[in-house]
């Protein structure tokens, strides 16, 4: 296998994760605040229907945007590693600033930034 579709695959496998993560972070901790979800005990303590502390709410508008442009850099470094004649470095470099991006967004699932943050080194590195 070719470096180019060892680091497509990472990152593809990675990005995957993270969407997954952005879902259940929808889920359990930005939508049911507003009481679309299902409620969650966190560091702050448990919110239900809408009676979440009003600290909370910037944090949420913080995560949703930094989340959406680490899934955009995701989704654009995956299309650029997948093409037929691939854009090695730049899918590279993005894959990199997405993961190190979505890092500490994902909590629970940082093992997809750790495999885009690890495909997107094989690219930069076995890509000369």
């Amino acid at each position: 296998m070719s470096d180019e579709r060892a680091a497509f695959a990472l990152v593809l496998s990675g990005f995957v994760l993270q969407i997954l993560a952005a879902v259940f972070m929808w889920t359990f901790g930005v939508a049911w605040p507003f009481g679309f979800g299902v409620g969650m005990m966190g560091m702050m303590g448990y919110y239900y229907r809408g009676t979440a502390y009003p600290y909370v709410y910037p944090w949420v508008s913080f995560w949703l945007g930094f989340g959406v442009v680490a899934l955009a850099l995701g989704a654009t470094s995956v299309y650029l590693l997948g093409k037929d004649k691939p854009d090695v470095t730049l899918g590279s470099v993005l894959a990199l600033l997405g993961a190190v991006l979505a890092f500490p967004l994902m909590w629970g699932f940082m093992v997809g930034s750790l495999l885009m943050f690890v495909g997107a080194i094989v690219g930069l590195v076995g890509h000369q």
